[in-house]
């Protein structure tokens, strides 16, 4: 853009108060207004950023809140149960053997 390209938006900003100018000899210098820039994140972004700072808030509280301890039948870790290693233990049975995998954690689900 060009020098005189700039300046009409450069003037309608200033005229908003979202820039201060400030002369400095023969230049003219711009600095942008932090008050009336968190003035306008506080009305228009903050009632959109409360729901995910809600949900972030939920998902901590979710990740670091300790598993039930489960009664394990066989003496097996209850970390154990569930999830991938119980899914690839009982793939890995059923297509060696033809049976379904009966595991404690499988035992957790039946």
């Amino acid at each position: 853009m060009t020098r005189f390209g700039v300046m009409k938006p450069l003037k309608l900003l200033e005229e908003a108060g979202l820039v201060v100018t400030r002369r400095q000899g023969r230049e003219k210098l711009h600095f942008l207004n932090p008050i009336p820039i968190r003035l306008v994140h506080d009305r228009w972004v903050s009632k959109y950023a409360e729901r995910w700072a809600a949900a972030l808030s939920d998902l901590e509280t979710k990740l670091e809140t300790p598993l039930p301890t489960i009664s394990c039948r066989k003496g097996a870790n209850p970390q154990l149960y569930g999830g991938w290693p119980m899914i690839l233990s009982g793939l890995k049975t059923w297509l060696e053997t033809g049976q379904v995998l009966i595991t404690p954690g499988s035992l957790m689900y039946a």
